[in-house]
């Protein structure tokens, strides 16, 4: 067998794989002093900014709906009464006399343009609709006027009539809901003539701005 090399420190001779010991743990060793100098005090790490946490948006309000003011007129109640009874004959009838004693409510004809639509009577309906819109035009903004006004579409003699009132009175008011109509209407009718016054609305535009 050879012998094994033996090396020489000052006076002592000592085997090759010392050196391999020395080495190693003076690595180690130098390798404790770098991590303990990179790892951070306390106090470097209490002058770090925290993070930014990301915070979740507040949830958008939605419009409110519009609804039309109950005005106190004396009778007022006992035409509400016979509307929500569907006892919609007598309920014109007294709306008709609130009317006369009224003649600047608009909530009054807004009711009997309602009752008008719901017993099919489009250009009646129509008619009260319009003398509301004189008394207050606010009453443009009314959803179930709009959606009457729309459901009116679907009438082959009178759709015109409709028609005429939801370009010339309701306008942009009316827009969001014929856009609906325009759509997903389940009577074709009611999607093409809904389509028609939104084309219409767009010829209008361009004329009125030459």
């Amino acid at each position: 067998r050879p012998k094994p090399v033996i090396a020489t420190i000052g006076t002592k001779k000592v085997p090759p794989e010392w050196f391999a010991f020395i080495e190693t743990s003076t690595y180690d060793k130098r390798k404790k002093e770098l991590s303990f100098t990179n790892t951070p005090t306390s106090s470097e790490r209490a002058e770090r900014p925290a993070p930014v946490v990301p915070k979740d948006e507040p949830p958008r309000s939605e419009a409110p709906v519009w609804e039309p003011v109950v005005e106190p007129l004396a009778g007022i109640e006992e035409a509400q009464r016979l509307i929500q009874a569907q006892r919609r004959d007598a309920a014109l009838a007294a709306l008709k006399k609130l009317a006369v004693k009224h003649p600047a409510s608009a909530y009054v004809r807004y009711l009997e343009g309602n009752v008008n639509f719901d017993n099919l009577r489009w250009v009646d309906g129509v008619a009260a609709y319009r003398a509301a819109l004189r008394n207050d035009a606010s009453y443009r903004n009314a959803p179930v006027l709009i959606q009457n006004a729309i459901r009116c579409l679907v009438s082959d003699r009178f759709h015109r009539t409709c028609q005429d009132f939801i370009r010339t009175e309701l306008g942009e008011a009316a827009v969001p809901a014929l856009e609906e109509a325009a759509r997903a209407n389940p009577m074709a009718s009611v999607r093409a003539r809904a389509t028609e016054l939104l084309r219409r609305r767009g010829t209008d535009a361009t004329s009125g701005a030459r």
